[in-house]
């Protein structure tokens, strides 16, 4: 999931295409490029600021920080890595893309009609 120097030198080549003359010739292909290269970044952003909160995390437990403090720290480097998770999750082919969804009331009378409605 992480492999940093792998996505460091992707970022690099694909910046180096971006770059390269007729780039935009096809601005679709050059849209493309330019959103994986967005996702590689702040996944690369995002594995440093974990790292940083669990440095962070480290300094705390040797300067015998309080135990509200550390429960804090932790809290939020878990968040980030729930975030980075499911950032993960839904990093496949097509993820990005909208979706339609159809709600239909089926049996229920009028209150099932009124809450898909709502919805």
């Amino acid at each position: 999931m992480f492999d940093i120097d792998a996505k460091e030198k992707e970022i690099a080549s694909l910046t180096e295409i971006s770059q390269q003359e007729g780039f935009w010739d096809n601005p679709k292909d050059g849209e493309v490029l330019l959103k994986k290269q967005a996702l590689i970044k702040t996944a690369i952003e995002s594995y440093y600021k974990i790292q940083e909160g669990l440095e962070d995390l480290k300094v705390l437990a040797e300067l015998e920080a309080s135990q509200e403090e550390l429960d804090k720290q932790i809290s939020l480097v878990e968040k980030w890595i729930e975030a980075e998770e499911l950032r993960s999750t839904l990093s496949g082919e097509g993820d990005n893309l909208g979706a339609l969804l159809k709600i239909n009331s089926g049996a229920g009378g009028t209150e099932s009609n009124d809450w898909s409605g709502m919805l």
